[in-house]
């Protein structure tokens, strides 16, 4: 019995050994393992930490499974622009994001803009809508500065695209958490060089946020041409502020086909623009004078002296702006569609467009091109139909008289309420806009939009001038008016009518109305010349 005890206790003995240098062993085996993942050689630990790194900035790139956007233009018309949280920028437009996909790269995204053309309501991408924009790279620095190439056969913005392109791809581009700056470049030039509107030309651009222009007429006579400095210092002195441009007739029959330099070079004297307003006529009480047809300029056969204008122009070299044959739409001057072929098809041109547009619309550009041909790039170019067409037919709307965004720089109207008592209706300036303003707001789309005559005569049975120029200035002011204004510019001239009637259309006509526009003009959104007068 005591050797059988001993042998047990031996053996558990023996056992209990065991148990713990197996409790030693695991021990040791734990240890160098928890060591060995801790130590890790120097090229483990870069590329450990280039994993983080690599990560980090996909995250910071892709929104890390966040919506990703585009940024397109909200126009100035649509009632978008008023529900947009954001500033003004350009043509009284701002942006407004378009969510495209997750967990794209900025290059992705980048691509998406620029091919972007989907119809959303009242949303303009300028990348699709101007321009000849064929493809596109985005390179961001470890300083979160964004380089942005473009490259393509051309690149040409307007007035308002001109603002809407960097504006567009910078909100886009800036989405992204690494990226702080944003550089842009066309075909390895910088943006602000190549576009058209660039340092080497004297455009009048729209002003900034809720400014507008204020220009005039300031009483240069019956031809619309007696330009004098008093005269424009008068008016300031009249209305209590100086004028951002002084607007003149320049009456090919009168003065010639030739740059009128005597009387721009007076004007531009009072600190003030010069606004030529080119007007082919002999005569001045017919529409039926072909001095100067629409044909006729078409043809070439003022070319020389158009050529020579536009040289004379460009030496003068300072902004001028400029439009050809005002109110076309019209029925009362030499150059309009209704007297150079009106409704006809048949005898010129497109057989499915009237004639006397079609006319118009090459005549302008024929201008136009004239000027470009000899490099001159100090002029603005406005398109200016009346408010309302005569006679009131589908083929002399304003609209088939555009010759075309590449055109013109400015669309302006002119929107006159009676001009002497004897006629028998007093519309007032917001009826007139409610009336018109589709088509005006179809034709300046793309372009900032200047009121460049407006008036209405005093001693009217039924209504008074100065409630009259007070409905002006409360839809212009106002930021919800379908229609927004960027320039005003009243008509300030009386002349006699037939029958001793008398078109009263000074704005000094009686106090009332003088006092009503001077309230109105004194608001701090208007803007004119530097030049100052004396009350």
């Amino acid at each position: 019995m005591y050797h059988f005890n001993k042998q047990r206790k031996k053996i558990y003995g023996l056992l209990l050994l065991s148990i713990v240098l197996v409790g030693i062993l695991i021990g040791i085996l734990k240890f160098g393992l928890v060591n060995k993942t801790h130590l890790k050689l120097p090229n483990q630990i870069n590329r450990h930490n280039n994993q983080l790194t690599e990560s980090k900035k996909e995250s910071d790139n892709n929104q890390n499974g966040t919506e990703v956007m585009i940024f397109l233009t909200a126009l100035k018309e649509t009632p978008l622009v008023n529900t947009i949280e954001g500033e003004i920028f350009g043509c009284n437009d701002k942006l407004l994001p378009v969510v495209v996909g997750k967990n794209l790269t900025p290059q992705e995204v980048l691509d998406k803009l620029l091919t972007y053309n989907k119809k959303e309501t009242n949303l303009y991408n300028v990348f699709t809508e101007s321009g000849n924009i064929l493809r596109g790279k985005v390179k961001i620095s470890e300083k979160g500065v964004a380089r942005v190439d473009l490259f393509g056969e051309g690149l040409s913005c307007a007035v308002c695209d001109a603002p809407r392109l960097p504006a567009q791809l910078k909100a886009t581009m800036k989405q992204f958490p690494a990226v702080k700056t944003v550089n842009i470049f066309f075909n390895n030039q910088p943006l602000e060089k190549v576009l058209s509107v660039g340092e080497d030309d004297l455009i009048l651009l729209p002003p900034e946020g809720n400014k507008i222009y204020f220009g005039a007429f300031p009483d240069f006579g019956g031809p619309e041409d007696n330009v004098t400095a008093e005269r424009i210092e008068k008016f300031n002195k009249l209305v209590g502020r100086p004028i951002k441009w002084a607007y003149f007739s320049n009456n090919w029959g009168k003065d010639g086909v030739k740059f009128p330099k005597e009387k721009v070079e007076v004007i531009a004297g009072t600190g003030t623009i010069p606004f030529v307003r080119m007007m082919p006529r002999r005569l001045f009480d017919t529409a039926y004078d072909k001095t100067f047809s629409l044909q006729k300029i078409i043809d070439g056969n003022f070319d020389d002296d158009l050529h020579q204008y536009a040289k004379d122009v460009k030496e003068y070299g300072e902004m001028i702006l400029m439009d050809f044959g005002v109110e076309m739409n019209g029925d009362w001057f030499p150059w309009s569609g209704a007297v150079n072929g009106g409704a006809v098809k048949t005898k010129y041109g497109d057989l499915n467009k009237a004639d006397g547009p079609e006319r118009f619309v090459d005549a302008y550009r024929h201008v136009v091109d004239i000027f470009r041909e000899e490099g001159v790039k100090n002029v603005t170019w406005f398109f200016h139909p009346d408010v309302y067409s005569e006679p009131n037919k589908n083929w002399n709307l304003a609209k088939n008289y555009y010759p075309g965004d590449d055109y013109v720089d400015w669309v302006g109207i002119s929107a006159y309420g009676p001009q002497h008592p004897a006629e028998d209706y007093w519309d007032t300036f917001p009826t007139i806009m409610k009336d018109t303003q589709p088509w005006i707001l179809e034709i300046a789309k793309k372009k900032p939009l200047a009121l460049l005559e407006f008036g209405v005569t005093d001693h009217h049975p039924l209504g008074k001038k100065s409630a009259w120029l007070a409905g002006v200035f409360e839809y212009v002011l106002d930021k919800d008016s379908p229609v927004q204004f960027k320039a005003i510019s009243p008509w300030h001239e009386n002349w006699e009518e037939e029958d001793d009637l008398w078109a009263t259309l000074r704005l000094d006509s009686s106090a009332g109305a003088l006092a009503t526009f001077k309230k109105f003009i004194a608001d701090e959104r208007f803007i004119g010349s530097s030049y100052e007068t004396t009350n």
